[in-house]
């Protein structure tokens, strides 16, 4: 077994067996992803948080025990927003940063509700 497979094969174990190294994996990778994906610490990321409440921008509610609030961005500037929810980082996933849409869709719920 050559040098590279043998390190990954043992870093699964070592993952499947030891809590606390699994524990230090996810830190490390969270690190990682809010550094590359946003450009933001986890010191940024708990100060926003803070700032919050811990509720999310959009609706105000505390996420559930499953998930943390997900960092909203632009994907035109790459500006990092605020902290939302997995339902309002989703719907405004899926609906985009169209503001004219945004406002046509709230005044079609005002006319028929």
């Amino acid at each position: 077994m050559d040098r590279k497979k043998y390190f990954r094969e043992y870093q699964k174990s070592r993952y499947k067996t030891d809590s606390s190294f699994r524990r230090q994996q996810l830190v490390r990778r969270r690190k990682y992803t809010l550094n590359k994906k946003f450009g933001i610490t986890v010191e940024q990321y708990d100060q926003m948080l803070t700032e919050q409440n811990g509720r999310c921008l959009l609706c105000n509610n505390l996420p559930d025990d499953k998930r943390r609030l997900a960092v909203d961005h632009s994907h035109t500037t790459e500006k990092v927003r605020g902290l939302l929810c997995f339902h309002c980082n989703t719907a405004l996933g899926k609906i985009g940063d169209d503001i004219e849409w945004l406002h046509r869709a709230s005044d079609y719920l005002k006319k028929h509700s």
